[in-house]
């Protein structure tokens, strides 16, 4: 069964109140980010990008005590698929597997106000990466270690832990 579903127009304070949620956000668009991504050696840029503005999240919500968004590489890519797959005829970047892809995690360390960008060794290939993952993220004036390890390899995941 389908949950029910209603359109309406929004009344006169339903509108202010979305007005005033935005305004309110209008100074925080180049705030630090936290997320995902996979990167596209060609055209060195990134795709698949879910950044989240890292102080939206109120606590840590990593193991280590660290930040990041809630989600995944292997959900988000499954999801893109099948919108290329079907709403594209396929064309796209969401091709094969979502390990197959040089791809990463940006994290936020509250106990060294440091952002991590954890890597697979691809990056010792792509350097030039850093700095587009950094631009995406807003990270260009914050502390930031790039961490390599074996859970951003390409062709590891989850199935290989």
């Amino acid at each position: 069964m389908s949950p029910k579903v209603v359109i309406r127009d929004a009344t006169e304070q339903e509108y202010k109140n979305a007005i005033d949620v935005m305004a309110a956000n209008m100074d925080t668009q180049d705030n630090p980010k936290v997320g995902i991504f996979w990167y596209q050696p060609y055209g060195n840029q990134l795709f698949g990008v879910l950044a989240v503005d890292k102080d939206s999240i109120v606590r840590p919500n990593v193991g280590g005590g660290l930040i990041s968004c809630y989600e995944l590489h292997k959900d988000v890519w499954k999801k893109e698929y099948y919108k290329q797959k079907y709403k594209l005829n396929g064309e796209g970047p969401y091709k094969g597997d979502y390990k197959d892809k040089p791809r990463g995690r940006v994290m936020y360390n509250p106990a060294t106000d440091t952002y991590q960008i954890m890597v697979g060794s691809w990056i010792n290939d792509y350097p030039q990466a850093i700095e587009t993952i950094m631009n995406q993220f807003n990270l260009m004036d914050q502390n930031v270690e790039v961490i390599r390890s074996i859970h951003w390899e390409i062709g590891m995941g989850w199935e290989n832990q």
